[in-house]
């Protein structure tokens, strides 16, 4: 009887660790959304040590993923 404990335990953990490890694969799997491709934000640069720029930070309603949420932006841009 305690064999098959032992047993039926290690079963069960191993299932659990394949069930973690392909979740990810599983949940994008019949995902029809294409990833818009990474592109870096616009570079401020300083000239003869000075920068010279503007920081417009203002709330904006953005959509990640298909659900919209509130966050504030920077010159229009979201900053994680």
């Amino acid at each position: 009887m305690k064999k098959y404990k032992l047993f039926s335990n290690f079963v069960i953990n191993a299932l659990v660790a394949l069930i973690l490890m392909l979740s990810p694969q599983l949940a994008f799997a019949g995902s029809s959304a294409e990833q818009a491709e990474f592109s870096n934000p616009s570079q401020e640069m300083s000239a003869n040590g000075l920068l010279r720029t503007k920081f417009v930070l203002q709330p904006t309603e953005l959509t990640f993923n298909g659900r919209k949420v509130k966050s504030n932006t920077y010159n229009g841009l979201y900053v994680p």
